[in-house]
């Protein structure tokens, strides 16, 4: 099981550096391109998908990971620096979206 999970988070780093390249955005901009014009296009195209980029499934995805490191690392220890190298990577990747590529979401605690 512990040469899965290692698997699973080297191929995480690859979903990290694809979230980074916002495709989905771009595909759905591109299309709506050629029916709208660009600000409208724009506004179709944002925000993301908030049940798997907003900040609810990346915190559930960052648990995941965690509890991998933590429970599958007592049995192989290497987990522990591919966890490691998984949350550098993450940190990279999100510190930028976050910071500079994704629109400002409002926090209101809910929906009113």
């Amino acid at each position: 099981a512990t040469h899965f999970y290692m698997n699973f988070l080297v191929l995480a780093w690859a979903t990290h550096s694809m979230g980074m390249m916002r495709y989905v955005p771009l595909f759905k901009y591109k299309l709506a391109l050629k029916i709208f014009d660009e600000d409208r296009a724009k506004r179709v195209a944002e925000p993301e998908d908030q049940d798997y980029y907003g900040m609810g499934g990346r915190s559930a995805r960052w648990a995941i990971f965690m509890t991998i490191g933590v429970v599958y690392g007592t049995l192989s220890p290497p987990i522990n620096v591919l966890c490691f190298i998984n949350f550098a990577v993450s940190r990279v990747a999100y510190g930028y979206l976050m910071v500079f590529a994704e629109t400002k979401k409002p926090d209101l605690g809910g929906v009113f």
